[in-house]
């Protein structure tokens, strides 16, 4: 569970030295859809997580998943947060930014309950 609880991550050993980017998916607040929160390493690829920034217009950094994955691995930084809760139009927008991020990048995906 996320809220009132500790956080649970599934997949941390995709994260290694190399990874540039890491996107956590884990439950809307409501329960309702997937919500993602961006990071990125601290010093790459500045052009890039601007573009995340003007792209994911959420700023959730209060949320229990961000505050845990960064009191983990506080060499990253935390870039925005967004959802598939919208249209399908919107959230193919946001699958396809996010697929380019992955298959660009050096970017590590995993999940939190």
């Amino acid at each position: 569970m996320i809220f009132g609880k500790k956080v649970r991550f599934f997949g941390l050993e995709r994260i290694d030295d190399k990874t540039e980017f890491v996107l956590v998916f884990h439950p809307t607040a409501m329960r309702m859809g997937l919500a993602i929160d961006i990071f990125a390493r601290k010093g790459v690829k500045p052009r890039i997580t601007k573009r995340l920034q003007n792209e994911f217009d959420y700023q959730i950094e209060d949320c229990p998943v961000v505050k845990f994955f960064l009191e983990m691995y506080p060499d990253f930084e935390y870039i925005a947060s967004g959802d598939l809760c919208h249209i399908p139009p919107f959230n193919f927008g946001i699958l396809d930014t996010l697929f380019r991020l992955i298959k660009n990048n050096r970017c590590a995906w995993i999940y939190a309950e």
